[in-house]
């Protein structure tokens, strides 16, 4: 089959739109927050927190909200076809670090 085809099968298929939905719902919060760290002022560590907890309460409400409508072995399936950057780099290393300090104290409160 040629590629124009294909493609155009791909974009007229409301499944394509449907995952592309899912997608842009669970990448939003997570963009927001790599937005956060990646300023060029580092940001308090009550911010990054913050912005963990709301990402994961808003993927925990959009997951309800779409109970029937994932297909949890075939997004695994897409997932293992993705290719994995290993050269990943952190440019706030030392707040990384300071992770599991700043959440025990956290805890501890």
């Amino acid at each position: 089959m040629a590629k124009g085809k294909e493609a155009m099968q791909i974009v007229l298929d409301d499944k394509f739109w449907n995952n592309s939905l899912i997608l842009v719902r669970i990448t939003g919060p997570l963009i927001r927050l790599l937005r956060v760290c990646d300023a060029d002022e580092k940001p308090s560590m009550g911010y990054v927190y913050e912005g963990m907890q709301r990402a994961i309460e808003e993927f925990w409400v959009m997951e309800e909200e779409l109970a029937g409508e994932l297909d949890y072995e075939e997004l695994e399936a897409g997932l293992e076809e993705l290719p994995v950057d290993d050269d990943i780099e952190c440019s706030n290393s030392q707040q990384v670090q300071d992770v599991p300090q700043s959440a025990s104290y956290n805890v501890l409160e």
